[in-house]
């Protein structure tokens, strides 16, 4: 990310036959690529920066960048490397990053935004069929922030996103709160996921997702208590704490 360094490139290293392949030309110097998952057995969904500048790429969520798709070579050598499929191209979907790909591998869910505002401003969540190419919004920024959902303010989607083919999970920033919410992919609908016994100001950060029993792996703080870690089932209602509760104390 230097201008001493190349733009990364996407690699896949087959580890029976221990040979590596780029799959993204390297003398294209235009396109620095990131954030890669597998789409498939066959498939891999990357983000492409497409901005020279590259200092503070990592932060600065307003730097113009695409998702790409691209396949696996058909060969050991560059003539077997495979074209370029562009995912995104909407002017909502200036700046895209975090593909995370459902359990069925049927869709992508991604974060992006406009190219105005600040780093960190509100961004959505747009969904993406992997057979057709279509790309529609699940949440939108929200444009009436009081009393109710404030919007997406989330660097990146954790990798365990997905509870299930119609429902993820993340945390997001709430007014002074790292809330976690749950997002139904299909309308839209946002559910805060809250600890009944830790008060308003807590802090829920997710650590994993069980797509079997549709279990989630949490802590939990406030200003007065140390994190906690839960397992949390029944959609939020059942907390189940994982080792000793923690007892707040006061400075003498």
């Amino acid at each position: 990310f230097t201008k001493k360094a190349e733009a990364p490139k996407v690699w896949v290293v087959d580890l029976k036959a221990a040979k590596v392949n780029c799959l993204v030309d390297p003398e294209n110097a235009k396109l620095t690529c990131g954030q890669a998952v597998w789409a498939s057995n066959s498939k891999i969904v990357f983000v492409g920066w497409t901005q020279t500048e590259k200092l503070g790429v990592l932060y600065c969520h307003q730097r113009r960048s695409q998702l790409y798709a691209v396949a696996l070579p058909t060969g050991d050598d560059d003539g077997g490397r495979q074209p370029l499929q562009q995912l995104t191209a909407d002017a909502i979907d200036f700046s895209c990053r975090s593909p995370r790909v459902s359990p069925d591998e049927r869709s992508l869910l991604f974060l992006s935004r406009e190219s105005v505002g600040p780093h960190f401003t509100a961004s959505r969540l747009r969904h993406l069929d992997l057979a057709t190419s279509v790309v529609r919004t699940v949440v939108d920024i929200a444009t009436d922030m009081d009393p109710g959902f404030p919007g997406l303010y989330v660097s990146n989607l954790p990798r365990c996103c997905w509870l299930n083919d119609n429902e993820a999970v993340f945390t997001t920033q709430w007014g002074m709160n790292e809330t976690l919410i749950r997002v139904n992919i299909g309308d839209g609908t946002v559910t805060r996921v809250t600890s009944p016994n830790h008060g308003d100001l807590q802090t829920v950060a997710l650590l994993d997702t069980e797509l079997s029993s549709q279990a989630l792996l949490v802590t939990v703080s406030t200003p007065t208590s140390p994190p906690e870690a839960f397992i949390v089932t029944d959609t939020g209602k059942d907390w189940k704490p994982v080792g000793p509760a923690h007892t707040a104390t006061s400075a003498a």
